[in-house]
């Protein structure tokens, strides 16, 4: 079977699924499939930019439970062609070769350089960027090292996952201190704007926003946790929208 031309790109991050209480999860998983299996149609690729899950670990054989239901849609969805790039985020930097090899997905370990109906587009989740990260780069550098890697396999999965939720809760916290920092992404996309990319897009701020600058276009993805919105391309370009469970609307 020849699998179907590209006629569309759908861009989403930042949906933190296993985050908070189950009755909110599931609702919110729930809208990931119906969202999967209404709008990943073919001719789509899927770009997921990242914190897809509130914690995940790449362990050989375990995989947390709770996400069964979204890794088999995943699966079904590339059983169709439907080609899916999957980006590490900051809360599931420990993506690696099981989804690869399981569900047959592209992982895009940092960023990601396309062409899109001419336009250079250069896709990141965002985290580490800015000037006032360098703590965290170091510590990504560390966490994301093989030593580390290797010992955190000899945890059992359940103790492991309990130990990650909970870094991840106290990592949300932490965010949330954060003040305003959209001034220091517009400085990062126009350094990629100076190195010839015109469209940058990013995940990580749980902003919504296109800002068509001089330069170049920069977008920030939003959240799927309450906002339920992701980036939608095709023939008529760049459109971010929304899905209320059944159908999809323009924000812009």
């Amino acid at each position: 079977m020849t699998n179907p031309p590209v006629s569309q790109y759908l861009f989403i991050s930042d949906l933190h699924l296993g985050q908070g209480d189950r009755e909110k999860d599931q609702r919110r998983m729930d809208d990931f499939i119906a969202w999967l299996r209404t709008c990943v149609t073919p001719g789509t690729h899927l770009v997921l930019v990242g914190d897809c899950f509130e914690f995940w670990f790449d362990y050989r054989e375990a995989i947390p439970s709770r996400h069964f239901k979204v890794l088999a849609t995943l699966r079904e969805l590339r059983d169709q062609g439907i080609p899916i790039t999957f980006f590490a985020g900051n809360h599931d930097y420990w993506l690696g070769p099981w989804l690869e090899r399981e569900l047959g997905v592209q992982f895009a370990s940092d960023d990601l350089t396309m062409d899109l109906a001419g336009q250079r587009v250069w896709v990141h989740h965002g985290d580490g960027l800015r000037s006032s990260e360098r703590g965290y780069r170091l510590m990504k550098h560390v966490l994301r090292s093989p030593l580390c890697i290797w010992l955190f396999r000899w945890i059992h999965p359940d103790i492991g996952l309990r130990f990650g939720y909970r870094w991840s809760r106290e990592s949300n916290a932490r965010s949330r201190e954060i003040p305003h920092i959209t001034a220091e992404y517009e400085t990062v996309a126009r350094n990629k704007f100076a190195e010839g990319y015109d469209v940058v897009i990013l995940g990580h701020t749980h902003r919504l926003d296109i800002r068509r600058l001089a330069e170049g276009t920069f977008i920030q993805l939003g959240e799927w946790i309450d906002g339920r919105s992701y980036l939608r391309f095709n023939e008529q370009g760049f459109a971010l929208c929304a899905w209320d469970g059944k159908t999809q609307a323009d924000y812009t």
